[in-house]
Parts: C-alpha cells; sequence; structure tokens
C-alpha cells in the first residue's frame, strides 16, 4: 500500500556488497550532505479501513489525519523528551509559548499523563527564578541606561569653564 521507492532488481544489486562501502545509498555523508532524511519524512496516518470493490481489489483507504510521521516517531521510540521538545517547536513556530508547552505535550506523549512530578516542578521552579532573575537584572540596565540619555539631553549643548586659582565655574 505505501510508494514503490525502488524495483525489486535494483533492491537485490543495491544489497549485492556487503560491506556497503560503494553504495551511494549507505554512505553516511552523502545522506545529512542532501538532507535526505526531511525528504523521506512521511505521514503515519491511522487507517480506520480499507475499502474494496466486489472483486477484492483495493480502491480506497480510509484513513485519520494525524500529526505522527516517520521524525516523530524516531524521538518517540527512543523516548527522548529534548528531541520531542525540537520536534514540537520545529513543527508549530507559529504556536504561542510554545518553547514552555512542548515539554508538557512531549509528556503527554511518552507518558499519557501531562501533570507535573514534584521532582519538575522544582525543576521549572528554578528555571523560572532564573529567567527572572536575568530580565530583572536587563531591566535595572535599561533604566539606568535610559536615565543616563535623559541627563544627556538636558545638558547644554556648548559648555564654558572658566577658572581662576582654585574655584572652576561651569555654564
Amino acid at each position: 500500500m505505501g510508494y514503490n521507492i525502488m524495483t525489486r532488481n535494483e533492491f537485490d544489486t543495491l544489497c549485492n556488497n556487503e560491506n556497503n562501502e560503494i553504495n551511494e545509498y549507505y554512505t553516511q555523508e552523502k545522506f545529512e550532505e542532501l538532507n535526505v532524511a526531511e525528504h523521506i519524512d512521511y505521514d503515519c496516518n491511522i487507517i480506520n479501513g480499507i475499502i474494496t470493490d466486489e472483486d477484492g481489489n483495493v480502491c480506497d483507504i480510509d484513513y485519520e489525519n494525524n500529526d505522527i510521521n516517520l521524525s516523530y516517531l524516531d524521538w518517540f521510540y527512543r523516548k527522548d523528551y529534548v528531541d520531542g521538545m525540537n520536534w514540537y517547536i520545529n513543527k508549530y513556530p507559529a504556536m504561542p509559548m510554545i518553547e514552555n508547552l512542548s515539554y508538557f505535550m512531549v509528556k503527554r506523549d511518552l507518558t499519557g499523563k501531562s501533570k507535573l512530578d514534584k521532582w519538575e516542578k522544582m525543576m521549572i521552579k528554578t528555571e523560572l527564578k532564573k529567567d527572572n532573575q536575568y530580565y530583572a537584572m536587563i531591566e535595572k540596565d535599561r533604566k539606568k541606561c535610559i536615565k543616563k540619555l535623559i541627563k544627556e539631553k538636558n545638558q547644554p549643548l556648548k559648555k564654558m569653564q572658566f577658572v581662576n586659582k582654585k574655584t572652576i565655574l561651569q555654564f
């Protein structure tokens, strides 16, 4: 029911080389250079039923669309949280706060629940505290620069100094 990417004879000649050193399909450099992984990222839809005619030949397939494709299955079967979060971030870049929501989505996919455990709550609290400190420091520097710019703006363009022994007058 899938695509015929190559014929049986091509496959047999492909597998004749035991070491796969000369074979262009198995060289890792070519695989990464041509970025084949993105081109073979097929959708894995849920098949609800197969529609056949009177003779038993397959006419159509009734399937349900979902977000699962080969790159999804790659991190899902390895149970890799980081790759799963990156997959969600790349799949839904327009979703607001996707960097934070991706962890919950991956947890829901891998464990079936999205409720946080105690250690996850503590980890998120410490990360949020670090973020708040970082943004507070940036805001403090921004306010300092604004005050400096306002002070420079209010000063006159030309300054005159009059030096007389120990006193200095500035205009």
